[in-house]
């Protein structure tokens, strides 16, 4: 056996503990599981009844309730009284983050056709951007024929881009070998 007993209860570990040092700490310091501590510590509180208490006294104060925590406490309240929701840690929801992309694409659409291009294509293209915008106008054609595309989004796309659900005019190529 490598491991050697110690003296219970460890006088080490028992001034830490004196000194605000709560037992799992004092495990991780001296590398020792965690029991044996708390069986070290409870040894020494038999021996003397205040050393809990003296512990108690040194851990840190629950912190007390300011001004500007109660403002930022009304201010998370009134917004989920508002939305339903409480605020997201990122400051937007995820669909927030869509629909900015949706429109951010939207408006892409509008000035890459505005420059006289076709209909950006998804497939057969080496343009990353004529691409990106393709995917994303097929997306939109999916979700149309699937009935699920919002009546505003299709509204402004046939306003602004008529004939988006079409899309390119197919050439008469003939018959491929």
């Amino acid at each position: 056996m490598t491991e050697r007993r110690r003296a219970a209860p460890n006088p080490e570990w028992v001034q830490m503990y004196r000194q605000g040092i709560p037992a799992r700490k004092i495990a991780t310091l001296a590398r020792v599981a965690g029991s044996s501590v708390r069986y070290h510590l409870a040894l020494a509180k038999r021996q003397d009844p205040g050393l809990a208490e003296a512990n108690q006294q040194l851990l840190p104060r629950t912190p007390r309730t300011t001004t500007a925590g109660r403002t930022n406490l009304q201010e998370i309240l009134t917004f989920f009284h508002s939305t339903g929701r409480l605020p997201s840690a990122g400051g937007t929801t995820a669909r927030e983050r869509d629909e900015t992309r949706w429109a951010t694409r939207f408006a892409a659409l509008v000035a890459y056709r505005a420059e006289g291009n076709d209909w950006p294509r998804h497939n057969k293209t080496t343009d990353p951007y004529e691409r990106q915008l393709g995917l994303w106008l097929h997306g939109q054609r999916i979700t149309a024929r699937a009935s699920k595309l919002e009546p505003r989004k299709a509204a402004m796309l046939d306003t602004t881009l008529p004939g988006w659900r079409a899309g390119r005019k197919h050439s008469n190529r003939g018959p491929q070998a």
